[in-house]
């Protein structure tokens, strides 16, 4: 009996220090209880997203171990709605010459991805050669500009020259 009574006098004292606690303690109590929580929902989003990555890396594992060849494709095809939106991009009259050239630069690589030709070159694909040297300097002279257009402008200005035209002989007399 007494050993029941020692545990019916120590719940007393829990409860009784419970009571002393107010509500804005208990109020705090649980604020910070549901910062350290997660919502269900996420979590088993989470998990799920673990077990995926897990067991590709299993399969990959076992494709290495069985000597198997591995192909591998993370990207998706590109669609004729991108190439719109990136030919769109172009016409934003708010861009900068670095700008414009990136965007054009985004344009022929995700046209030559799909489509296979490359819109720098001349319809018949005879210039591939020169289009190719003109994307790869304006691609330098991007990396170069750390973002700055006018340290662009300059760049490109120094590596890119005219090609001499001759002029086309006209059969009107000159007046002098």
């Amino acid at each position: 009996m007494e050993n029941e009574n020692e545990i019916e006098k120590k719940v007393d004292e829990v409860e009784n220090q419970n009571d002393n606690k107010s509500d804005v303690d208990l109020a705090k109590e649980l604020i910070e209880a549901r910062k350290s929580s997660v919502k269900k929902s996420d979590y088993d989003k989470l998990v799920a997203e673990r077990d995926k990555i897990l067991q590709e890396k299993n399969d990959l594992l076992k494709s290495i171990i069985d000597g198997d060849k591995i192909e591998r494709s993370d990207e998706t095809p590109i669609t004729d709605e991108e190439i719109a939106k990136k030919r769109k991009d172009l016409e934003n009259p708010d861009l900068t010459n670095l700008g414009y050239w990136e965007a054009a630069l985004d344009l022929r690589d995700a046209v030559l991805e799909k489509d296979g030709y490359d819109c720098f070159a001349d319809p018949g694909g005879e210039n591939g050669d020169k289009a190719q040297l003109v994307a790869d300097t304006v691609k330098e002279c991007i990396a170069q500009a750390n973002g700055d257009d006018e340290v662009f402008i300059a760049l490109l200005n120094g590596k890119i020259q005219d090609d001499p035209i001759k002029p086309k002989p006209t059969n009107k007399p000159r007046r002098g």
